[in-house]
């Protein structure tokens, strides 16, 4: 029995079966490859990948990729491939790639990207060459509000214009006549229901409370009565920093809502100081979330967890940040004005009819940082 290269050999007599010898030159087959074989020599009848590393054009010629090894012959640089599609309107979206930009069928399926006449959105039809864009429900998303913009509401751009083209309850006689116009090409309505938001009546009582308010010249906002000192002088000097950590504590409790019963979520937040912390844990008492304290200094930072029963509060920070942001600037000029130890009494009491808050609490509130 000899080894491929035949410089070894096992003499007779050999048992049946018995495997060639092994050998310790370099392999001195046909290699596909102009590089210096890395393995020895062997009896299987296909080598091993050539493991030489070096530069290699991607399969879209966008970039010369470095360290390739020289058995890898699709090499994709991960950005959008971008050649023009043969609709000529679109260009290739997908990531770098070998072969036809076209999907099943050969033909462009992209979202037409023409602007609608009515609404002014796209199209977002599949592409249709140039032809005329078809008649399609649009489904944009559009955030709706209340005059006041206390309420809000996201809906289709379909739902709010009444072009919904949803199948609402008709008679059997209407339905077919429908169906027969769509088979022949025809787009018809079927609702023409139109969504609008508006104001309810806590909407029309914090206007009246808002309203009484500023004829009496009296400082109403929940902020006083519903957040703790600390959070409203932060609001007063770091309100960048309490609007951001808001944003991201909102931005949780609305994944949470969108989640089946009794889920719940929790988000890590980056290494802060001190009164940091302390705020993260004001934000998430206020959106009902449970806020923890992990790690040691310098690294301390917070876990915030967001459950089903999670939920906004009423009036959001950023309305907290402008109320008090505004009371601050009007302090002054509001310091200036006469008034009698009647009339403020009078004033105070009015304002406690009007908020139903009732007095200050005296409750002692929690200590977030007993465990600094």
């Amino acid at each position: 029995l000899r080894c491929h290269c035949g410089a070894e050999v096992l003499f007779p007599p050999q048992p049946c079966g018995a495997r060639p010898p092994s050998c310790r030159r370099a392999c001195s087959r046909m290699h596909p490859c102009e590089h210096t074989p890395q393995h020895l020599c062997h009896s299987e009848e296909t080598c091993s990948p050539c493991p030489v590393l070096g530069p290699k054009m991607c399969m879209g010629g966008h970039q010369l990729r470095n360290s390739i090894p020289c058995h890898v012959n699709d090499v994709s640089c991960g950005v959008r491939c971008n050649k023009p599609m043969p609709c000529g309107v679109h260009a290739c979206d997908k990531k770098c790639h070998r072969g036809d930009c076209l999907g099943p069928g050969g033909v462009c399926v992209q979202p037409c990207t023409q602007t609608r006449s009515d609404c002014k959105h796209p199209c977002a039809a599949p592409c249709h060459l140039r032809e005329p864009c078809p008649e399609t429900a649009c489904y944009a998303t559009i955030t709706l509000r209340c005059p006041c913009g206390r309420r809000s509401l996201e809906a289709t751009c379909a739902q709010v214009s009444g072009k919904s083209y949803v199948l609402n309850s008709m008679k059997s006689g209407d339905l077919a006549r429908q169906m027969s116009a769509v088979q022949s090409g025809g787009c018809v309505s079927f609702s023409n229901k139109k969504l609008d938001v508006s104001c309810d009546a806590t909407c029309a009582h914090e206007e009246r409370v808002r309203s009484m308010a500023e004829a009496l010249r009296l400082d109403v906002t929940p902020a006083n009565c519903s957040l703790s000192q600390f959070l409203i002088d932060k609001i007063r000097t770091e309100a960048s920093v309490v609007l951001s950590i808001d944003a991201q504590i909102s931005s949780l409790v609305s994944s949470v809502l969108k989640m089946p019963p009794d889920s719940h979520k929790t988000l890590s937040l980056s290494a802060m100081n001190r009164d940091h912390r302390h705020i993260v844990h004001e934000v998430a008492e206020l959106y009902g979330c449970e806020g923890q304290s992990v790690d040691a200094e310098p690294h301390r930072s917070v876990r915030v967890t967001a459950f089903s029963r999670s939920y906004p509060p009423p009036v959001t920070i950023s309305e907290l940040v402008k109320r008090i942001q505004t009371t601050s600037s009007g302090s002054t000029a509001a310091s200036k004005v006469p008034s009698s130890t009647s009339a403020t009494s009078s004033s105070s009491s009015t304002a406690s009819r009007l908020t139903k808050l009732g007095p200050a609490t005296t409750e002692k509130r929690p200590d977030y940082f007993s465990d600094p």
